[in-house]
């Protein structure tokens, strides 16, 4: 996952977190994504010390917040506003496709004034397909001229 999406998680928790513990601070220490061997030193640390914690039977050592079902529902809430944007980044593919239609307005030989649209991220599969479409169009219409040829006089 992005770590934006990451970052929004955690700016939802602190909102949700805040609303019930205004003085509370949900702080990330450390992604993964960006070096994750200090990421897993600093899990494992974490780790050492909640042992530690069970074993003393005292309590947390270090601070904890705790997440309610009431800020799992507001984060959720939030999520759900963000997911059409969401579900439109993760099917579109790794790669950037860039498209420029170009339609002539006067003929080929004259042909030097053109409309044309760059697209910058156009979807390969609706592109291709409108662009099948349109030749099986064309094709269709050629095969008809050639079976009944309109410059033919008739009898």
């Amino acid at each position: 996952m992005n770590a934006s999406l990451f970052e929004f998680l955690a700016e939802q928790l602190q909102e949700a977190i805040q609303k019930r513990e205004p003085e509370s601070q949900l702080q990330v220490v450390q992604w993964s994504s960006i070096d994750e061997d200090q990421a897993s030193t600093y899990y494992s640390t974490t780790e050492a010390f909640r042992n530690l914690a069970s074993q003393l039977g005292k309590g947390h050592i270090w601070p904890t917040v705790e997440i309610t079902e009431e800020d799992v529902g507001y984060v959720e809430d939030r999520l759900h506003s963000l997911m059409p944007a969401l579900r439109n980044e993760s099917l579109l593919p790794d790669m950037e496709y860039e498209v420029e239609y170009s339609v002539p307005i006067l003929p080929e030989p004259l042909g030097f004034l053109r409309l044309t649209r760059r697209e910058t991220r156009a979807d390969p599969l609706i592109t291709m397909g409108c662009a099948s479409l349109i030749m099986l169009f064309v094709m269709a219409a050629l095969t008809f001229m050639i079976l009944l040829p309109p410059w033919v006089p008739s009898r």
